[in-house]
């Protein structure tokens, strides 16, 4: 399949923007699949021969459909009955497994700048709101409800070619919904999951294999930052003029402080650990005095009762 496809998907998905509302499988019929909700499209039958397309419609590519010039007409076939097949397969399987009636999800695409103005995105909002009951206060959540109420009544200036995060970033007339809305967008989807292993491969090495959860958390939350700002660490703290630019106090008290900092911890480390060999150490020896206890009780018993009755006639 990958052969004549390319890197491209499969199934013919849309676009990011397209997908989930608009998945269009580009084996069967458009006018069966153009109108259909995700909910809809979960019942569609897409084995069956009317809502598929003709054989000779299928979508192979370019330089497949110029290879298969060179081969006979029932070898043609073949292919295409055999791609025709891998198709429906993989289609069964997508629908069984892509979320396309998950609530959560639906509720998320409430937050696209795109689709105010709509009781629909009201309703989704509010319902959003249910999934970060740990996340907002009492208050916040009572706020939420009104502001909510006056985004989707309220036009916006979103750009398309403005990144949603950053457009949510600037909606400080709706603290609240700023702060459920930067909480959902921060939910790691698709290759960034990937990225981050990736990533995790440049800084854990086997130089670096101890490397303290804390210190990882640290190193990558400031990569991500950096990317966020489509920028770098040299660009982000550099100085025009190294001898009039205001330093930064925080970031020199950090640098200068920061190995007296590692080795007081690495001394409360040790502690610990040190604690902990003695504690197994007392539990160890504690352990083998009753042992060897119980071991010389029972022998002493076991003596006594071989040894009683002999003990007895001697003495009569």
């Amino acid at each position: 399949m990958m052969v004549f496809r390319g890197s491209a998907e499969i199934l013919g998905f849309g676009s990011e923007e397209e997908f989930p509302r608009f998945p269009r499988f580009r084996f069967i019929k458009p006018e069966k699949i153009v109108d259909l909700t995700p909910k809809q499209l979960l019942k569609l039958d897409v084995g069956s021969v009317e809502n598929n397309l003709d054989l000779k419609q299928l979508f192979i590519g370019k330089t497949t459909s110029t290879i298969l010039k060179d081969y006979t007409a029932s070898d043609k076939t073949s292919f295409l009955i055999t791609v025709s097949r891998a198709y429906r397969l993989g289609a069964k399987h997508l629908l069984k497994t892509l979320p396309l009636d998950n609530k959560f999800i639906v509720c998320l695409s409430a937050l696209d700048p795109n689709v105010p103005c709509h009781s629909a995105v009201g309703k989704s909002l509010n319902a959003l709101m249910g999934f970060f009951t740990h996340y907002l206060t009492p208050g916040e959540m009572d706020l939420l409800a009104t502001e909510v109420k006056d985004y989707n009544v309220s036009p916006n200036n979103y750009a398309k070619t403005e990144r949603v995060d950053v457009w949510w970033g600037k909606q400080s007339k709706y603290p609240t919904l700023q702060k459920l809305a930067r909480a959902c967008l921060s939910i790691f989807h698709g290759p960034q999951v990937e990225g981050s292993f990736s990533r995790m491969k440049d800084i854990i090495k086997v130089k670096s294999g101890n490397m303290a959860v804390s210190t990882f958390s640290a190193v990558q939350t400031i990569k991500y930052s950096l990317m966020s700002r489509d920028t770098t660490a040299v660009s982000c703290f550099k100085r025009n003029d190294t001898l009039h630019t205001p330093i930064n106090p925080a970031l020199v008290n950090s640098m200068t402080t920061s190995h007296a900092r590692y080795k007081r911890e690495l001394c409360k480390i040790r502690g610990e650990e040190e604690e902990r060999k003695k504690d197994l150490d007392q539990q160890i020896h504690r352990g083998a005095i009753v042992l060897f206890t119980n071991l010389f009780v029972g022998l002493g018993l076991g003596l006594c009762m071989k040894l009683g009755p002999a003990v007895g006639k001697l003495i009569m």
